[in-house]
């Protein structure tokens, strides 16, 4: 799932959580997460929502933000009981603005592996 489309010059970043350890996959709502500039000012927030959906604008417009490097961190201790990240080390994920369109992330969610970052 993805939020609605919009007609404005921002940049989002978006994501859907989803607990695998369910078939199909269950959404993961009341998820926090949050946005970090390459400084480590913290740029935005967002908790997802009942379909496991979260937007967070970046501030600015687009043709300002182009080429800016952004961490996007999930709060672990807001997943629900017994869920952890499938990589329990994947808390941060960084990305560099290339186009002028949102940015979609992830954070599988289930039962934690020793699977490395690859």
């Amino acid at each position: 799932m993805k939020p609605p489309p919009r007609n404005d010059d921002s940049i989002h970043i978006q994501g859907c959580l989803r607990d695998t350890r369910e078939t199909p996959p269950a959404p993961v709502p009341d998820v926090k997460i949050s946005v970090e500039d390459d400084s480590g000012k913290e740029v935005g927030t967002g908790t997802s929502n009942e379909t496991g959906v979260f937007d967070i604008a970046l501030p600015g417009k687009s043709i300002d933000i182009l080429g800016n490097t952004y961490t996007i961190k999930i709060d672990k201790k807001s997943l629900p009981e017994g869920a952890d990240l499938r990589n329990p080390k994947q808390v941060a994920l960084k990305t560099t603005i290339k186009l002028d369109s949102d940015v979609y992330v992830t954070f599988p969610i289930g039962n934690a592996t020793a699977a490395g970052t690859g």
